[in-house]
């Protein structure tokens, strides 16, 4: 009876591992889609950059559809728009019938419901987490599941994530290890966003220095700090994301409120003129990308330059 209840037991766990590798394979086992939706922006970014015309993708859709200005090239009629993370259009799916389905960390929810509705179609989640383990890490995942898929363009895809990391690395060691506060415009209050962030990418992969573990929040939507706990803190640098101009909110703190409230102007961040505006498309929108990266490095140099 032992003898049976072990072989059972090897047999279930033999079954189990082969059902796992069949999945993990399933994901990377299709080759040059022509009908694919893109269910995330940072995929779209990096084909946008090394030339969506060299792919053989003939019908596409997307989310956010004419939202992010240097991704205009999609925004015409050939382009179906999905819809959006919280509302996915399920109809206009159902029209373009993709043979390839991209989700990101705001869609990856729907992963199971997609799977049931197009059971033909390859869904890749091509969620990594970006405030583990930091941008070129990210790129790095994202550029090999993309020369999986489309091996003509996987020089091109190598290269530019080569001089994409040699910039950031480069940044890095230029000494900029002072105390960096990241501050999220959201609604009505200030709020910051600590290492363990989706802006960590600022910490980790540039080398800016943690201004305050109290606050340091990891949390995705930031933590609310007041006015006077920033001036406590007297960064040297403080980076603002503007996350309420980059989707649109109405009557919420803005950049320049920010900067005109009384304790910031009394920080020595504001007396050096070290206060600066992220790009909102690449910190907040398609963070993963080749353009968001180079608009990220850009942002940091702004620093250096100065």
């Amino acid at each position: 009876m032992k003898k049976i209840f072990i072989l059972v037991t090897i047999l279930f766990i033999t079954v189990s591992l082969a059902s796992c590798n069949f999945e993990d394979e399933k994901e990377f086992d299709i080759e040059n889609p022509t009908r694919v939706a893109f269910l995330t922006l940072d995929i779209l970014d990096i084909l946008s950059d090394v030339g969506f015309e060299k792919t053989n993708i003939k019908e596409m859709g997307m989310l956010f559809k004419g939202e992010v200005d240097y991704l205009e090239e999609f925004n015409n009629d050939n382009v179906i728009d999905l819809g959006t993370h919280r509302a996915l259009n399920y109809d206009e799916i159902d029209k373009l019938d993709p043979e390839l389905i991209i989700l990101g960390n705001r869609t990856r929810s729907f992963k199971v419901e997609l799977e049931e509705k197009y059971p033909k179609a390859i869904i890749y989640d091509a969620t990594h987490d970006i405030s583990i383990g930091g941008l070129i890490n990210t790129l790095d995942k994202n550029v090999e599941f993309l020369s999986s898929v489309f091996p003509n363009i996987k020089s091109d895809l190598e290269n530019k994530f080569n001089t994409i990391k040699n910039d950031i690395n480069e940044l890095k060691g230029q000494n900029i290890d002072v105390s960096t506060l990241v501050i999220v415009l959201s609604g009505q209050e200030p709020r910051t966003n600590g290492k363990d962030s989706r802006y960590g990418i600022l910490y980790k992969d540039f080398g800016f220095k943690v201004a305050s573990e109290e606050y340091n929040s990891s949390d995705s939507h930031g933590q609310i700090i007041s006015y006077e706990a920033i001036l406590e803190i007297n960064p040297i640098v403080i980076f603002v994301m503007d996350r309420s101009s980059t989707v649109g909110e109405n009557e919420a703190l803005d950049f320049d409120s920010f900067l005109n409230n009384t304790f910031v102007k009394e920080t020595d961040a504001f007396a050096n003129s070290n206060v600066f505006l992220l790009n909102g498309d690449a910190w907040y929108m398609t963070s993963g990308g080749f353009i968001s990266a180079r608009a990220m490095i850009k942002d940091v140099e702004t620093f250096l330059v100065k």
